[in-house]
């Protein structure tokens, strides 16, 4: 990502969620359920969207 102002969007599911309602640390890193290697999109790319 070469643009300052572009972001990287995570996807975040209901259990990368701790008891507070607050996005937990591990939803940023490596972990099993995504083989240690977590995705993010491109703001340039895509449209983020709220759950439902």
């Amino acid at each position: 990502m070469m643009e300052p102002e572009e972001l990287a969007l995570r996807q975040i599911a209901p259990h990368m969620l701790v008891d507070d309602g607050k996005i937990a640390p591990a939803a940023f890193g490596p972990n099993t359920s995504d083989a240690h290697k977590p995705s993010y999109s491109r703001s340039s790319l895509v449209t983020p969207q709220a759950g439902t």
